[in-house]
């Protein structure tokens, strides 16, 4: 089985808030997007719509999913890490919409 970033993110933060992450992107994708398409790495989308729903930004949102560690360190993870240019599956369209993604996919110009 192919790795996904899920192992590097577990080992650079721990399964806990890995599990966090999911259970905010489920939260949020089953009461706006059900039915996606998760694509080939499920931890990927799950990130991209915590992005979306500012789950790990904002910290009434991140107490409220059991998020911890700071958005600074999460996010210069994501960067590094996320590769969404990669991503094949469905993300948050309205967050892509508002440039919630623009951070984190490379310039192709």
């Amino acid at each position: 089985m192919a790795k996904t970033i899920r192992t590097r993110f577990v080992k650079d933060f721990d399964e806990q808030t890995a599990v966090a992450i999911e259970q905010a992107a489920a939260y949020h994708s089953d009461a706006f997007y059900p039915n996606q398409n998760k694509g080939s790495d499920p931890f990927r989308w799950a990130l991209l719509m915590c992005i979306g729903f500012e789950c790990m930004k904002i910290e009434q949102y991140r107490s409220y999913h059991g998020i911890t560690p700071p958005w600074q360190k999460l996010n210069a993870w994501i960067i590094k890490y996320g590769n969404f240019a990669k991503h094949d599956g469905d993300f948050d369209s309205l967050a892509a919409l508002a440039g919630a993604y623009q951070d984190y996919i490379p310039n192709n110009k």
